[in-house]
């Protein structure tokens, strides 16, 4: 199953969640509801779309890449 483009709950098209400072023409898009703004911090893992309307957030399932990475931080913080 790949990236849904429909809510689940409502079923609204889903949007991108762009991460990052938004410049004026991103700001635009936003209000347009053709993006979300998800801030500018952003985590090892981040919702990639979601829904302007009740605001579910895909979130895609984590790789074998991002949890060796996870494991690392982790250990890492014993040392």
């Amino acid at each position: 199953m790949g990236t849904p483009r429909k809510c689940p709950d409502c079923g609204t098209k889903l949007v991108p969640i762009v991460f990052g400072m938004p410049g004026p023409e991103l700001f635009d898009q936003a209000q347009q509801g053709n993006v979300i703004l998800g801030g500018c911090c952003m985590m090892s893992i981040n919702p990639t779309r979601g829904c302007t309307q009740c605001g579910w957030e895909y979130m895609p399932p984590p790789t074998d890449e991002f949890e060796e990475q996870y494991l690392r931080e982790l250990l890492s913080r014993d040392e």
